[in-house]
């Protein structure tokens, strides 16, 4: 087990480099987020669609910083753990419909 996650190991700036990737990722795609609000009544898919992967990407970039475990635990913490499950079932949830009903 510890010779295959010494293969997925990242160097530090290997974790900056894909964190300040993920980060100018999810601020595009909440960029283009943005561009679809004044059409959001007739087309409300794309908006949700992008506001969610841009919130996907950030969410990623803040797991290539800390850790996928030390986020975790850090959001579902007793005091958090409601809002962060309720938080990821609606990106799921918003992902699901925007790309079933989209």
């Amino acid at each position: 087990w510890e010779e295959l996650t010494a293969n997925f190991a990242l160097s530090r700036v290997q974790r900056i480099a894909g964190c300040l990737l993920l980060l100018v990722f999810g601020i595009t795609c909440l960029a283009l987020a943005v561009t679809f609000v004044p059409v959001v009544v007739l087309s409300p898919s794309k908006f949700a669609f992008f506001f969610t992967t841009g919130n996907i990407f950030l969410l990623g970039s803040g797991m290539l910083l800390v850790g996928p475990a030390a986020l975790a635990r850090a959001m579902f913490d007793r005091t958090r753990a409601v809002a962060s499950g309720l938080y990821l079932g609606s990106m799921v949830l918003t992902l699901i419909v925007a790309l079933w009903f989209g």
